[in-house]
């Protein structure tokens, strides 16, 4: 799911104020957050953490921005280094 989608399934006023928390949360004028849920502007791939965020994984980083967060290469090192930490907290 991409923001417009994401912002599409909401109702109207949940949607206003959405938009609202990403102009705060990220720190962006009110006309350039309504044209990312839109999808007329691309989501900038330093926002992808913050709105992953902000919709509860809703929209992972994989998906806002793949270039920067790609799904696949780090699964396998990711996995190990969990393992390593949930080994050193046994000790």
């Amino acid at each position: 799911m991409n923001l417009p989608e994401y912002i599409k399934a909401m109702p109207r006023s949940q949607a206003i104020q959405f938009r609202k928390q990403l102009v705060v949360a990220l720190g962006i004028s009110a006309s350039y957050a309504r044209h990312l849920c839109n999808g007329r502007n691309s989501l900038p791939s330093k926002y992808a953490i913050t709105v992953e965020q902000l919709t509860n994984g809703a929209i992972p980083r994989q998906i806002s921005a793949p270039n920067h967060y790609p799904n696949e290469e780090y699964k396998e090192p990711y996995a190990r280094v969990c393992q390593n930490i949930t080994a050193d907290m046994d000790k």
